[in-house]
């Protein structure tokens, strides 16, 4: 860690002190006066039988799971009374809980400014052998800061409330008084806390909701911190390692909806207004977040004899046993990564941290990750390759403090898109400031992958790249955000159009080339009307780079399926029971498609050149698919139709070829499919295929028969395959059935049909 991150944290160490996370109160039992629809008024301290009616007058507590509420017995046994049947004397109880609540708030380390207020939520009982496990209560309102639990006295043992928070317990037991006693305790939301078994009696208890109050502002007034005020200062004018912010981790866990400067809690409070007298003092922005941190750590198991011995000597008959993750030893820290989630300004304005990049050295916390509980642990034993690992992710408060001078540069971090259009904006607007966010756009904006991934941002990329004005600051601008995009979008034509206006085709060529590379990779990101609308929209500049983009998809898309033909199994039945076109084949109907909107005469005729003689050996179907996609515009019917003819000529014979083949006879069983692999197992199907029988055994060991049972359902052939398992090897036992003639007709219909339209589709051609 930073030395001077250390010196922040021992400066707001102290500031810890005189808050806790959980807090009692005790008030005489006279105060209160409850009562309870059908039973009446309840007599304090509560006898046996008083609790034995109340839980007369119960339900059984359910409890919250995720979205949804449940009961459980397991997790929580217990009884409630809902607010509604309750009614306190308001005149006596409420300004006695208002001076408990006074305490509380102090003990709980809030501001003197911070008020808190009681929400009713229910009346809960617990009686012999009952208890809540442990859990997090729902936060019900924004303003929802903690829970506030009123223990009524009564004869029980057993029942202590426990907390924790941070690998630190606190726990209520009943205490046993002359006079009857109320118990009010107070802790946060975000404590983990549980009600022990009872053992005898009944515990009964209000259960309220506390929310918080506060005039106070996030603004504080001069710096009263000055060692803190100097390890920061210190820190930021650090020259190594480079510290562009500093991010300080608090202690609780905060929602989204409850996360705000006043209504921060424990020691939280005092440390981030310490923080922001130092951010007002040093011309600090200061912003409030929540934060996801995941550690990856390399760890070590427990030694046990046990399982080192049967690890050691080995014994086929004992089973292994799972290591509780609870068990293992975390050792090394093998990956650590931070991101920030959208926060708060001072003014309560929205921060762009979403997208900050958090080193680990910019982190300080008071108190460490491993004291806190994981929102999510994974631990995954030793593999044979790799060591045994425990996967953490933590949920986390933080406040975030940069330099005011630094402000844009959190922006270009935080949201590139938003400051891509403020730095286009600005040139054009003629403001004097934008030359300086430029500088600090081109100095940050290349190590953002997020511009590439994100449309919107990298389409105002584009636009920033002619109002630079500049083809050498455009070229360094652009070269390195080549799209990361499955499709980009039509807005970004006009943007590229202007580029290539402005600076030339040149200069468009060697963006695409530096995008994409000598062999087209990534072209297909282009869609054909993405293609026509540059070359419709680009004058003579604009038509040949379109032709460079058809070019490079014509490319991509036959590499793709001469690369993948050893892959696909050319069985007319193995397209049956899959819907839709294989995309290398959906690559090439768009690639030609694409040249067609260039236009693009010599890829489209190498396009078609090369289906038609076999690269990637399209089946009859799909060759047809290919020529019936084919749309030619009028104009481009002089220079295309010749290639057109060709393709939907050499479909039509493949498919009439297939329809001829597919015209089976009662009786016929024979299956005439192309055989991909010539092994001596494949040859002994294929020749099963081909013969009359319906049927075949053959002895194979499992591995034989799993490579025949791959081939036969890759190929989707109607051939039922099991296994008799009596002597060995065992028999692989194969079965045509007889849907396969169900099956040819469907192929023969769909083959006629596709015939139809191809002659069609040639005598227009």
């Amino acid at each position: 860690m930073h030395a001077d991150l250390e010196k922040v944290i021992a400066a707001l160490e102290p500031l810890a002190r005189g808050g806790t996370f959980a807090a009692r109160r005790s008030v005489d039992a006279q105060h209160l006066a409850l009562s309870v629809k059908g039973l009446g008024a309840l007599e304090l301290p509560l006898s046996a039988d008083a609790g034995r009616q109340l839980v007369a007058q119960a339900v059984q507590s359910p409890f919250g799971w995720g979205e949804r509420t449940v009961v459980d017995r397991s997790v929580r046994d217990g009884w409630q009374i809902a607010k509604s049947r309750l009614k306190i004397d308001g005149r006596r109880w409420n300004p006695v809980l208002r001076g408990a609540l006074a305490e509380l708030a102090s003990a709980l380390g809030l501001p003197s400014s911070a008020t808190l207020v009681p929400k009713l939520d229910k009346m809960t009982i617990y009686g012999p052998g009952q208890f809540f496990k442990p859990h997090k209560d729902t936060e019900k309102t924004d303003a929802m800061i903690g829970s506030l639990v009123v223990l009524l006295p009564s004869r029980h043992t057993g029942g202590a409330l426990r907390v924790e928070h941070g690998g630190r317990r606190y726990e209520v037991r009943r205490t046993v008084r002359r006079a009857p006693k109320i118990d009010l305790v107070a802790f946060y939301a975000d404590c983990v806390h549980e009600v022990r078994p009872v053992k005898s009696g009944f515990r009964v208890a209000l259960v309220y909701g506390l929310e918080v109050r506060s005039k106070a502002s996030a603004k504080a007034r001069r710096s009263r911190a000055p060692t803190l005020q100097r390890a920061v200062q210190s820190y930021f004018e650090s020259s190594a390692p480079r510290t562009d912010k500093l991010v300080y981790l608090l202690d609780h866990q905060y929602t989204p909806a409850n996360l705000g400067w006043n209504r921060l809690k424990g020691a939280d409070g005092p440390r981030v207004r310490a923080l922001c007298e130092v951010a007002d003092a040093l011309a600090l922005d200061a912003h409030l977040c929540l934060a996801s941190i995941e550690e990856r750590w390399q760890c070590e198991e427990p030694f046990d004899a046990r399982r080192y011995g049967r690890w050691r000597w080995g014994d086929d008959d004992d089973e292994d046993e799972d290591t509780d993750e609870d068990d293992v030893i975390p050792t090394d820290l093998i990956d650590f990564d931070v991101r920030l989630l959208e926060g708060r300004g001072r003014d309560d304005s929205v921060s762009p941290l979403g997208g900050l990049d958090v080193r680990e050295s910019e982190i300080c916390a008071s108190t460490p990750n491993g004291s806190i509980e994981p929102a999510e642990s994974h631990y995954e034993g030793y593999m044979g390759n790799y060591g045994s690992t425990l996967d953490r992710r933590y949920e986390r408060a933080a406040v975030v403090l940069w330099p005011h001078s630094r402000a844009f540069a959190m922006v270009v971090d935080g949201d590139p898109a938003g400051a891509l259009r403020v730095v286009v904006d600005g040139l054009r607007a003629g403001r004097a400031e934008a030359r300086g966010q430029l500088s600090i756009l081109l100095e940050r904006i290349h190590d953002k992958r997020g511009v590439r991934s994100d449309a919107a941002a990298w389409s105002t990329a584009l636009e920033l790249g002619t109002a630079l004005d500049d083809e050498a600051a455009a070229r360094g601008l652009l070269e390195p955000l080549g799209p990361d995009l499955k499709r980009v979008p039509l807005g970004s034509v006009k943007p590229f159009i202007a580029l290539v206006n402005r600076y030339g085709e040149s200069f468009g060529r060697a963006l695409l080339a530096a995008w994409h590379g000598a062999r087209g990779r990534g072209f297909s990101v282009y869609s054909p009307t993405w293609v026509q609308r540059v070359s419709h929209g680009g004058g003579a500049a604009g038509k040949r780079v379109a032709a460079i983009v058809a070019d490079g998809q014509v490319d991509a898309a036959l590499q793709t399926l001469e690369a993948n033909a050893r892959w696909r199994n050319p069985s007319p039945y193995a397209g049956m029971k899959t819907r839709g076109t294989r995309a290398e084949v959906s690559a090439i109907a768009e690639a030609l498609a694409s040249c067609v909107a260039a236009p693009a005469r010599e890829p489209f005729e190498r396009c078609i050149a090369a289906v038609v003689d076999g690269r990637g050996a399209l089946t009859a179907s799909e060759l047809a698919g290919v020529a019936l996609g084919l749309k030619l515009p009028d104009e481009a019917r002089a220079w295309m139709t010749k290639s057109a003819q060709r393709l939907s000529s050499a479909a039509a014979t493949a498919v009439e070829s297939a329809a001829e083949r597919a015209a089976r006879r009662r009786g016929d069983w024979a299956i005439e499919i192309p055989q991909r692999c010539r092994c001596p197992d494949c040859d002994s199907l294929h020749a099963f295929l081909r013969g009359p029988e319906r049927s075949v055994e053959l002895p194979l060991n499992k591995a034989r028969r799993k490579h025949l049972h791959r081939e036969i359902d890759a190929a989707g052939l109607p051939v039922r395959h099991t296994t008799d398992r009596a002597g060995s090897p065992f028999v692989f036992v194969l079965h045509k059935q007889d849907s396969l003639h169900t099956l040819d007709r469907q192929l023969r219909k769909k083959a006629l049909a596709e015939l139809k339209q191809l002659r069609a589709q040639l005598r227009r051609l």
